[in-house]
C-alpha cells in the first residue's frame, strides 16, 4: 500500500496538512502586517515629534532674537 509521507509521518490527511498549512501561513502573513503598520505609525510618530521639536527651537530663536533687539532698543532709548 502505498502511503503518503504526510500520513505516515504526521497521521493526518494531505488535505488536513495543506489546510493547516494555508491557514498558518495567512495567521504569519496578518501578524507580520499588523507588526509592520505598527511600526510604520511609530517611525510616522516619532518624525512628527521630530518636526515639533524643531518647530519649538525654530520659534524659540526668533523669539530669543525679539527679545534680544527690544533689550538693545530699550537700552539705546534710555
Amino acid at each position: 500500500m502505498n502511503e503518503s509521507p504526510i500520513k505516515h509521518y504526521l497521521g493526518i490527511s494531505e488535505n488536513l496538512f495543506f489546510l493547516i498549512f494555508v491557514v498558518g501561513f495567512f495567521i504569519f502573513i496578518f501578524i507580520s502586517g499588523h507588526y509592520k503598520i505598527k511600526a510604520e505609525k511609530e517611525k510616522q510618530k516619532k518624525e512628527e515629534l521630530a518636526g515639533a521639536k524643531a518647530w519649538l527651537e525654530y520659534q524659540n530663536k526668533r523669539f530669543n532674537e525679539v527679545i534680544q533687539k527690544n533689550n538693545k532698543k530699550d537700552s539705546n532709548d534710555l
